[in-house]
C-alpha cells in the first residue's frame, strides 16, 4: 500500500523534489528527475484533466472557477473556465472567452495560443509586432 501512495504523489507533482541529494542520489536537489517525469504533456487542458504540472513542478487546478497553484488560491484570476499548458506556458481562459498567460508573477491578457500556432508565419509575425 505504501508503494501505491508514493506513485500517486509522484503523479501529482509531489514526488521528491525536496528530498536531499544524499537521499535521492541526484546532485541537482532532485529537480530534474521529478520535473521531467511529472510535467504535463503539451496541450493539457484542465478540466477535463484533474490538474496541470508545469516545468517547475507547480501543480495548477481549477475549482469553482478559481485557480489554485500548489493548493493556494490565486486571487488575481476568477471566472476561470479552463487552464491550458501549451508551449511550456500556463494559460487560463475565463468565462468571457479571454485568454491570459502566466508570466511568473501575474496574468497577462493574450490571444488563444493554439490559434497563434495555427496561423501562417506572416500572421504570427504581424500579431507579435
Amino acid at each position: 500500500m505504501a508503494g501505491a501512495s508514493t506513485c500517486v504523489l509522484v503523479a501529482c507533482g509531489g514526488g521528491g523534489a525536496d528530498i536531499p541529494t544524499a537521499m535521492n542520489g541526484n546532485d541537482d536537489g532532485g529537480q530534474s528527475a521529478t520535473t521531467a517525469s511529472t510535467t504535463s504533456p503539451n496541450g493539457t487542458i484542465s478540466p477535463p484533466a484533474a490538474s496541470i504540472v508545469d516545468l517547475l513542478g507547480n501543480e495548477w487546478k481549477v475549482s469553482n472557477s478559481q485557480i489554485y497553484k500548489n493548493g493556494i488560491k490565486d486571487t488575481e484570476a476568477y471566472n476561470v473556465s479552463i487552464l491550458l499548458f501549451y508551449s511550456r506556458s500556463i494559460y487560463h481562459k475565463d468565462t468571457t472567452g479571454s485568454f491570459f498567460q502566466w508570466t511568473g508573477s501575474n496574468w497577462e491578457k493574450c490571444s488563444d495560443p493554439q490559434l497563434a500556432d495555427a496561423s501562417s508565419g506572416d500572421e504570427t509575425a504581424a500579431a507579435s509586432s
